[in-house]
């Protein structure tokens, strides 16, 4: 028999994932990008700092474009931004890589695991690559418990004179 606290956090897991929409992201974004970019707590893990001006996220967003990139959505607002962004190097085996940031207002609904899935998916189904990456500062502990439970498995850290503690890259082999 479930448990309640498993029901409820499985009926609330249903209602963000039904809530969240994804469209192209587009250069017209970029007020968007900047709002949530420019916040400390969304942008304190990600490869950039801090956004401050328009001219930044307009950048940003053309980085994300040279892959697949949307903008979520959610009733109606703008939450965030989620990409696959093509192989680098050999070293990648032709994996894409995986990016996303997103406004703390939908952090803990379930809203990344499914943007996850739907990158596997996408990845797997439309783009045909042989898997993905993603690259997590260690201290982002909900990304990483994300990616695990999404199948990803620590493949290597890498370390930096100038970043506390290291970034975990993560990799799926479909």
């Amino acid at each position: 028999m479930e448990n309640i606290v498993e029901k409820m956090h499985k009926e609330d897991e249903k209602k963000a994932v039904e809530e969240i929409y994804l469209r192209p992201l587009k250069t017209e974004d970029a007020k968007e990008v900047l709002r949530l970019a420019s916040r400390e707590k969304v942008a304190r893990y990600m490869r950039f700092n801090t956004l401050k001006t328009l001219e930044e996220a307009e950048q940003l967003i053309e980085e994300y474009r040279k892959g697949v990139a949307w903008a979520v959505l959610s009733e109606g607002i703008f939450r965030g931004v989620c990409a696959l962004k093509p192989p680098t190097s050999s070293e990648d085996g032709g994996r894409y890589s995986m990016s996303m940031f997103l406004d703390e207002a939908v952090w803990n609904r379930g809203i990344a695991s499914e943007l996850v899935r739907r990158d596997i998916e996408y990845a797997k189904n439309t783009i045909r690559c042989p898997g993905l990456l993603a690259y997590v500062v260690d201290r982002n502990r909900g990304s990483c418990r994300t990616l695990e439970k999404n199948g990803f498995q620590v493949e290597r850290e890498l370390r930096f004179a100038d970043m506390e503690g290291c970034l975990l890259v993560f990799g799926l082999w479909f």
